[in-house]
């Protein structure tokens, strides 16, 4: 006996159960449903499966909808390696984004950037959106996967785009600056 997590959709509740072929498993499930069965995940459990069923089944309690049905919560998505990405997760895969953004929370202008319309604009695409393009998205040539996709480039993108601070007057609107994500 296996144990499977089987998803309605992308992004819609998850079975745990259990059965000796769980592909099978799917197809028997799939003629109710009208929306697409996914399996996200089998384990060969090393002891009894129904006591692995149970334990599984006791550890995402609190997301329980209905007997072997849970809300796809981000403790089990993150249990079945589909949890989303997050700013915490890609600064844990890689410091030197976490320092990144910490160095454009106290960036300071120079007297260069006041030349053009928006100094913020030219902050960034002078240096921090060259140094973030090494880190992440695909311009990184380096484990790990996770910060190559696109995913990982637009969480550092508004997180450290952001955290420039505005300067007192922008060109670019005439008023102080209230430029968030360029």
């Amino acid at each position: 006996m296996q144990i499977y997590f089987i998803q309605i959709d992308d992004n819609g509740p998850i079975k745990i159960g259990k059965a000796g072929d769980p592909h099978k498993r799917r197809c028997e499930l799939q003629v109710a449903h009208h929306r697409e069965l996914i399996i996200r995940h089998i384990e060969v459990p090393e002891r009894d499966a129904a006591e692995r069923e149970k334990e599984l089944h006791g550890q995402f309690k609190a997301h329980r909808i209905r007997g072997e049905w849970f809300r796809p919560a981000y403790e089990i998505l993150e249990f079945i390696g589909r949890a989303p990405l997050t700013w915490e997760k890609i600064t844990a895969l890689d410091d030197d984004l976490k320092f990144l953004y910490e160095d454009a929370l106290v960036a300071e202008y120079e007297k260069e950037d006041f030349g053009y319309q928006c100094p913020k604009l030219h902050r960034w695409y002078r240096g921090y959106k060259p140094r973030m393009l090494r880190l992440v998205g695909f311009g990184r040539n380096q484990p790990p996967e996770e910060l190559e996709g696109t995913e990982a480039y637009e969480i550092c993108y508004h997180k450290i785009c952001d955290a420039l601070p505005c300067p007192e007057k922008c060109k670019y609107f005439g008023a102080p600056c209230t430029h968030t994500s360029l």
